[in-house]
């Protein structure tokens, strides 16, 4: 169970999960038809701890939830107030965290390229579509009701190495580093 978002980091949080949630790239990613359905492979801070355990009944669960997204605030550099000059305000801003992860395809395992490019096609579509019909997360984080996003950075991804795949399966993630507020 998640706990209801109150104050300014656990907000921004949520905000980004309903932002993303709307991005339609993401809910093909996931194969969902709705923001709402696609809100169900969103996971604040965490997965549920046990699905990271090395049976193998918990690695096909694991594998079951991808594609899937997680957000946080990291302990480091999440949050920060600032005053404004005008109208003399404190103003909430800060960074938050979001993974992409996705079982890597099975038809294309073995040509490290094409995983590679198809992985970055749907990180570049998730971050911005450049289309209005079909907003990325640059498109709606100028938009109301959703997170103000300042600045998107993909920082890294990976594939997970073989000697892990019994333990997680063939995956990949990305880690989004997502600059948000700072606006009244």
């Amino acid at each position: 169970m998640t706990s209801t978002a109150s104050g300014a980091m656990t907000t921004a949080e949520q905000l980004l999960k309903d932002t993303l949630a709307a991005c339609t790239a993401f809910q093909e990613w996931v194969g969902a038809t709705t923001a709402a359905t696609a809100a169900e492979s969103i996971y604040l801070e965490a997965l549920q701890p046990d699905e990271y355990y090395s049976d193998r009944h918990e690695l096909e669960r694991l594998k079951s939830r991808r594609p899937f997204a997680q957000i946080w605030t990291s302990e480091e550099s999440g949050f920060s107030m600032q005053r404004t000059a005008a109208p003399n305000v404190m103003v909430a801003n800060g960074t938050l965290y979001l993974r992409l992860e996705r079982n890597v395809p099975e038809a294309i395992a073995h040509d490290y390229a094409e995983v590679d490019r198809t992985f970055k096609n749907v990180l570049g579509a998730i971050v911005s579509s450049g289309d209005a019909a079909e907003p990325g997360l640059a498109e709606l984080g100028s938009q109301a009701g959703y997170l103000d996003i300042d600045t998107i950075t993909v920082q890294q991804w990976s594939r997970t190495a073989p000697d892990e795949w019994p333990t997680i399966g063939d995956a990949q993630e990305a880690t989004v580093v997502i600059g948000w507020g700072g606006r009244e």
